[in-house]
């Protein structure tokens, strides 16, 4: 480990030997909010770029599920442009960056 992995607001990221675990931390059930998409992509970013991470694992906190998904309050609220920056955020930087790691 060559350096203390940054804080997040939703997530926990560690690394592990050669692993980095991400854990959605949103109780009570991990909701994806507009926060956690960022920090998410940001921590994907971060296990992509470290070449001593072989593999991500991504897993949810608590007990009752990995992710509810989308937190629709938190969309209902939104205006349209926010609401289609998060859909771009989630689906295609997020999917893209999973896809291109190479991990």
């Amino acid at each position: 480990m060559s350096e203390m992995p940054p804080s997040f607001e939703t997530i926990i990221f560690e690394r592990l030997g050669n692993v980095a675990r991400i854990v959605l931390n949103r109780p009570p059930v991990n909701a994806i909010n507009f926060q956690l998409t960022r920090d998410l992509n940001q921590a994907l970013d971060l296990a992509r770029r470290d070449e001593t991470v072989r593999a991500v694992i991504i897993t949810g906190s608590g007990e009752h599920a990995f992710s509810a998904g989308v937190d629709l309050v938190e969309l209902e609220t939104a205006d349209g442009r926010a609401m289609r920056r998060f859909i771009e955020t989630f689906y295609h930087e997020m999917v893209e960056l999973q896809y291109k790691m190479g991990k």
